[in-house]
Parts: C-alpha cells; structure tokens; sequence
C-alpha cells in the first residue's frame, strides 16, 4: 500500500469517526430535548455530512494537496483574531517568525489601533512590546473586574 493510500485511507477513517461523534451529539441533543428547530437542522447538516464525496471531505478537512508546500501563514480572518484569546497572542507576539502583517491585523482588529497609529511604529520589538503592555493592562482590568465581583 502506498503512502498516499495510507493517508487517503486515514482521512476517510477521521472523518467517519468525526460523523459518529457529530452523530452521538445529535442523540444527546435529541434526548436532552433540545430546541426542534435546532434538532432538524443538526440532523439535516449530518445528513449533508454523510452524503459528501472524497474531494469535499479533503477540503472540509484542509488536508493539502501532495504538490503543494504550505506556505506559512501571513494573515488570518476577522473572525480568528477575534477568536484569538490573550494567552495565544503572547505566544504569536514571543514568536519572532510571527510576520509584522500579522501583529499589524491584531493591534487593528483586536485592540482597536489606528492603521497610522501602527505603521508609525517602524520598530518591531518596540511594536510588539507595546501590544504586551496592552495585554498587560487588559489582565490587569480582568482581575480586579474578577476581585470587585466576588464582593
């Protein structure tokens, strides 16, 4: 059996073990009497699921082509950065492959920095110090909220 049977195989092995997860929530759900319209959907999305060829699967799954060296990543949606908590930010900033254009997007779209106010820092150490600074202060805010309501 050739390596690439092996992985194609493999695929389609995670994914029907995915389905059956997906597929024992959905009876969870229904036995927990979960919302009908909620419920329909769910089983009408498996259903979807379980119906999707090979090709859909690799891309649903992100799985690369053979041809292709990924690149490394140099943006990420809105929906990421906003997903991004503060501890994985830390991790990208301590970084120092992380790429300017990265750390760009997150001051703009997660701390709510100006564009201008970003490119005139032309330094990337003083950059990436200010936004944990930032992160710092937010921690901060976070514990005394914390504190204050456990009065």
């Amino acid at each position: 059996m050739s390596l690439r049977t092996e992985i194609k195989e493999d695929i389609v092995a995670d994914y029907k073990q995915l389905l059956k997860l997906l597929d024992s929530n959905y009876k969870y759900l229904l036995g927990a009497n979960a919302n009908f319209k909620i419920l329909t959907n769910y089983k009408s999305l498996l259903k979807h699921l379980k119906s999707m060829k090979e090709h859909d699967i690799k891309l649903i799954l992100k799985v690369p082509k053979a041809s292709r060296q990924s690149k490394p990543k140099t943006e990420l949606s809105d929906d990421q950065i906003n997903n991004l908590k503060l501890e994985e930010i830390q991790k990208l900033l301590e970084n120092k492959n992380t790429p300017r254009k990265i750390i760009e997007l997150i001051a703009v779209k997660k701390f709510d920095m100006s564009y201008s106010e970003v490119k005139s820092i032309s330094n990337k150490q003083k950059f990436v110090d200010q936004l944990f600074s930032i992160i710092e202060n937010l921690k901060t805010h976070d514990s005394i909220k914390r504190m204050a309501g456990k009065q």
